[in-house]
Formats: structure tokens, C-alpha cells, sequence
């Protein structure tokens, strides 16, 4: 079934097409913060391909942030409750883990970093290639929107798998972790696929080399900051 390549809506056969994105629009305004959305979000993620880019983007970026937050704090709680263990089977001391000590906050802010640069390649990479494979192209802004609010859950999951790793279940927290991590990746390159509404003929192609290229981008930056 072809698409119309600026707005994306289904061509049929035999009818005449209006293209809405050649048609002069009032501007929309920009909508205020409303929690409901939020909360759809951790109910379904996949809610954030129904946002609108030109008033919804505050909650790409919160979704972006969350998850690189969650991510960040995670990173923290594994290396504090590990440390505060070493500590205490030394006799230096032990208790909850604490955001203190220079050591403790320079290891941890290369979480924040990496999630942010991971996060930041992965969404830059379907962009690049959605817009060479699919039949609608996207702006970054629509991207961001789209996929960035799409993390917003992950993050609280994250969050989840910081407070077992701060009660010292660390197995669960990295099982935990990953699974995040894992159905992260997998939604968001399912969201991406209909998002730029890849054909299956070329949904393979879609997934390689974005992948490729999200991989490639994050070996050669992440080692320039971490």
C-alpha cells in the first residue's frame, strides 16, 4: 500500500489525495504539562506515536531524561551498595549506601553520560535511517517527540531495579536492569517501524544498519567522555 511522502496517510488506488502538509494551518499551541499523559505512557508506551509534535514535545523530553535519570541512578545504587559492602566486610564502616564521596559520585556520573550518549545515538540512528527506509520522512522534532516520550517507563523501571540493588538484591537488580534495557531497544526500533512506516521489504534493512550505526556512533563517542 503506497504512502503519501509528506503526510504519511495511505493512497488509494484511483481517488484523489489532499496532501494536509501542503495545506496552510493555524499554529497549534503549544499544550500545557498534563500528568494523564504521563500516566498513559506507563501504561502503554507505545501511546507516544499518538503525540503531537508541535505542542507534545515537553514529554519527549521528559521521557529522554527520565530514562537517562533512571539509568544514571541505577548506575549509582549498584556501585554505592557494592562499595558500602567492601566497606563493611573491611571494618570501615557500612549502613545504606550514601551519595557521598568523590569516588563514588565520578564513577557514577559515567552512568549519566552513557545513558544520555546511548540513548541520544540510538534515537539520531532510526532517524537517519527511517528517513532513507521509510515512506514517510520525519523531523527531528517528531522524532524526539515520538520515541523520546516512548522511554518515559523505562525510566521507572530503572528506578525499580536502583531500590533492589540499595536492599542489596543485586542479582534482581541487574536481571531487572536488563530486561529494561532489552524491551527498551526492542520498542523503540518497533515504534521507530511504524513511526516512519517502514515497508516490510525493507523493515530487515531498517533494523541492520540502524543498529549498525547506533553501535558505530556509540564506540566512537562514549569513549571521548567516559
Amino acid at each position: 500500500m503506497p504512502y503519501c511522502p509528506n503526510c504519511g496517510a495511505q493512497l488509494q488506488e484511483g481517488e484523489s489525495h489532499v496532501c494536509a502538509q501542503n495545506q496552510e494551518q493555524a499554529p497549534v499551541a503549544a499544550r500545557t504539562f498534563e500528568k494523564d499523559v504521563l500516566v498513559k505512557l506507563l501504561k502503554n508506551p507505545f501511546n507516544a506515536l499518538e503525540l503531537n509534535p508541535e505542542k507534545d514535545l515537553i514529554y519527549g523530553v521528559i521521557g529522554f531524561a527520565s530514562s537517562v535519570i533512571g539509568f544514571f541512578i541505577w548506575g549509582w545504587a549498584q556501585f554505592a551498595t557494592l562499595l558500602n559492602a567492601f566497606s563493611a566486610i573491611l571494618g570501615f564502616g557500612g549502613g545504606f549506601p550514601t551519595f557521598s564521596g568523590s569516588g563514588t559520585w565520578g564513577f557514577s556520573l559515567r552512568f549519566l553520560l552513557l545513558g544520555a550518549i546511548s540513548l541520544a545515538a540510538l534515537l539520531t540512528s532510526l532517524w537517519l535511517i527511517g528517513n532513507w527506509c521509510g515512506a514517510v520522512k520525519r523531523s527531528p522534532r517528531e522524532t524526539i517527540t515520538r520515541l523520546g516520550a516512548l522511554q518515559f517507563p523505562f525510566g521507572a523501571c530503572f528506578l525499580v531495579a536502583a531500590f533492589a540493588a540499595l536492599i542489596s538484591l543485586m542479582k534482581i537488580s541487574l536481571l531487572i536492569a536488563a530486561l529494561t534495557t532489552l524491551v527498551s531497544l526492542l520498542c523503540t526500533v518497533e515504534a521507530a517501524i511504524d513511526c516512519f512506516q517502514v515497508a516490510k521489504d525493507n523493515r530487515f534493512k531498517f533494523i541492520a544498519y540502524g543498529m549498525v550505526v547506533y553501535a558505530v556512533a556509540v564506540g566512537l563517542i562514549a569513549p571521548l567522555f567516559l
